[in-house]
């Protein structure tokens, strides 16, 4: 024991990875200072730990909140503190927290970040209701990611997956969770009560703690939404009496049909169980929730809601990867829709499509490098598990990024996807992308083994079918174009606006690519030259409410301000409003390809201002060459308006564009008809016969 005091770190496990466990509580233990680590596992696995761990077990699934207050009583340390399994701290970031671990500390938590890098502002945000929660959202991805102060501000909670105080003070707060929560929403709880009782809570933004996301944060089984509701019902009880539990019932209600008419996976049932508990006492608290009545709630909705591998008795289970149906960047989003689409047409609509990015985005887990690592040598690997409950996978590419011009690493990250898929025997489709350039022998050999590995290969552009077939042996099966042409038309009867000026928040804030003081000037320059010859001018968001900051969202509000007077602010909140937007423009200039891409499938004309070589052969792909080149440098904001300005110009670009749709929603069909063919020809006949084979 030091002078400091001796300190216990409470980890509750539930199916864990028992060497992950293993791993941290090393190196927990190694700055327990005299103390140690007090493994509570909610399961009767058989951790082997060092030997300053203690494992509490027998207890059964008692839940987080209880398992943290087992440990609690467990310690007869100074100092608590409580860490999640899924956490990975390194050893300078726990120097610091322990540190700051002192008799009248508080209550202690880190800055936690995703396995991205990124402020993981989620576990922070403090809510009641729905609209609260996006308030809380907003707040803690833009000024609590960049607080120096060490208060922790109203709007947000202790984030329960890191927490540290006195276990004097843990114990004066119930040890600190109140069991009555089993897993979800306790921590909401705990802030409330430690704020009555005027303990100060600390932010120690220069403690970072990697938080790679447990199961209460990404799981949708029946047991863990029973969880969320009912803890979220409880906060809103404690919160406001019956009134809240009441408008609590009524907020989920709402945001399970808001859901379902956009075609989001909600577990209604779930919730409805969880509230029946409340519904039966009056909106009264109807006691704790336990195991024994959590198994009696998921028995009675008759299993989960996902499946756990491919049946031959359902529809088609699609995993579309490299994209991501919730991004911040709408042009990410039109790669999810767009070969969605490609899909349902090309099936009959016979398929249900499930998103994969490189992070976790629409799924429960990531692809990523910690991801592969976990996977690597394990039969059910968090990739293997994942990909196993799919009967095909469509490889978009990212759009074009198979290739080994931007690094090794994304193209490692898409061979290890192909390696599982062909380890496990699930077809792979290519769909419509840029092949290539690939400029090493590993890359090209990597690119070799998947063309010849995938049942189907589209290209969506001529270059990158010659590429195919030239340079890596493989013929495609068919050329086509950006998928954003597969996606239907908003456009109204006649145009709302006039002309929408998406503003790049990569450009505008950085200069990475081109001079952020020449993008402003061409911006103000386009906007004074329009609004001089009489034009109205909206600004539109592309990239909106991302957790980096500097989004679109931020560039046209400084656009404003630089203008200082008042102009049509557009800031969509999906694809499907942004491309109602661009659709109610007579014209659409931007430097986001798919905001431009966005414009010409629905017969808008747009002037994309290029940063970047991925312009030019997407573009030309389309037969569009209106293209100006930022990089160039010159007069792009002037020389943009005039081509909107002059009359037979405008007239001109608008023929034009009418025809470009129509030309690359035909090249799309060429992609269908050879994907509904192999579907027809191959992999649903395939499918037959064994189920035929099975019965």
């Amino acid at each position: 024991m030091t002078a400091l005091g001796a300190i216990d770190f409470v980890v509750v496990a539930f199916r864990n990875d028992v060497i992950e466990l293993e791993a941290l509580t090393t190196s927990l233990a190694a700055h327990a200072r005299g103390g140690g680590v007090i493994l509570v596992a909610n399961d009767d696995a058989d951790y082997r730990v060092p030997g300053r761990t203690r494992v509490v077990q027998g207890q059964g699934n008692i839940g987080f909140a209880a398992g943290v207050r087992l440990g609690v009583q467990h310690s007869d340390a100074d100092f608590v503190v409580v860490v999640n399994p899924d956490c990975i701290v390194t050893e300078s970031a726990m120097a610091r927290f322990v540190d700051r671990l002192r008799p009248g500390c508080g209550i202690l938590v880190p800055k936690l970040l995703d396995e991205h890098g990124a402020f993981d502002y989620y576990p922070y945000e403090n809510w009641t209701f729905s609209i609260g929660r996006k308030l809380a959202e907003a707040r803690c991805r833009r000024e609590l990611a960049a607080s120096t102060d060490e208060a922790l501000p109203p709007f947000a909670k202790i984030p329960g997956a890191f927490v540290g105080f006195e276990r004097s003070v843990a114990v004066a707060l119930d040890h600190p969770f109140d069991s009555a929560f089993f897993l979800y929403a306790e921590d909401r709880d705990l802030t409330d009560r430690a704020r009555r009782r005027n303990i100060p809570i600390r932010f120690l933004a220069d403690v970072e703690v990697t938080h790679l996301g447990g199961l209460s944060g990404t799981s949708v089984s029946h047991l863990v939404e029973i969880c969320k509701a009912d803890g979220s019902m409880r906060v809103a009880s404690r919160r406001l009496g019956r009134l809240g539990a009441a408008l609590f019932s009524a907020d989920l209600l709402v945001l399970g049909a808001a859901k379902r008419l956009l075609r989001r996976p909600i577990d209604t049932a779930a919730h409805r169980a969880a509230m029946g508990r409340w519904w039966r006492k009056g909106l009264a608290d109807p006691g704790p929730l336990t195991e024994a009545q959590l198994g009696v709630l998921t028995a009675s909705l008759g299993g989960e809601p996902q499946h756990a591998g491919p049946s031959p008795d359902r529809r088609t289970r699609v995993l579309v990867m490299w994209a991501d149906n919730r991004a911040p960047n709408l042009g990410l989003r039109v790669l999810a829709a767009g070969n969605a689409a490609l899909l349902a047409e090309a099936s009959g609509d016979m398929v249900d499509v499930d998103f994969q990015d490189f992070g976790p985005g629409d799924s429960l887990v990531s692809f990523g490098t910690r991801a592969i690592l976990k996977d690597i040598g394990r039969r059910n690997g968090p990739i293997k598990t994942k990909l196993r409950g799919y009967d095909l996978v469509l490889d978009t590419g990212a759009g074009d990024s198979f290739a080994d011009i931007y690094g090794f690493k994304r193209l490692a990250f898409i061979a290890y996807a192909h390696w599982m898929m062909r380890r496990l025997g699930i077809p792979l489709v290519l769909g419509p992308q840029t092949i290539g350039p690939f400029d090493t022998t590993l890359g090209r050999a990597i690119a070799r083994r998947s063309l010849r590995q995938a049942d189907v290969v589209m290209a969506r552009d001529g270059a990158s079918a010659h590429y195919a077939e030239a340079t890596l042996g493989r013929p495609v099966d068919a050329v086509g174009t950006d998928v954003v042409f597969m996606l239907p038309s908003d456009a109204p009867s006649a145009p709302s606006r006039d002309v929408i000026l998406n503003v790049s928040g990569l450009l505008w804030f950085g200069d990475d690519h081109v001079d952020s003081a020449y993008y402003r000037t061409q911006v103000r320059e386009f906007i004074e030259t329009l609004e001089a010859g009489g034009r109205r001018v909206s600004l539109l968001a592309h990239v909106v409410n991302s957790a980096q900051g500097n989004d679109d969202i931020d560039a046209i509000d400084a656009v404003a301000g630089v203008l200082g007077r008042p102009i049509e602010l557009l800031v969509p909140r999906d694809l499907a409003e942004a491309r109602s937007y661009i659709a109610s423009g007579r014209f659409l200039v931007g430097a986001r390809m798919h905001a431009c891409l966005n414009a010409l499938s629905q017969g808008v004309p747009a002037i994309p201002w290029a940063y970047s070589r991925k312009f030019e052969p997407l573009l030309s792909a389309v037969a569009w060459p209106h293209v100006l080149d930022l990089r160039a440098g010159g007069t792009v904001g002037r020389e943009s308006a005039r081509m909107i300005l002059d009359a037979a110009s405008a007239e001109a670009l608008s023929v034009e564009a009418e025809g470009v749709a129509t030309a690359a929603q035909d090249a799309m069909r060429v992609c269908v008809a050879a994907l509904s063919d192999w579907l027809v020809d191959a992999f649903f006949a395939r499918r037959t016969r064994d189920r035929i084979g099975a019965g």
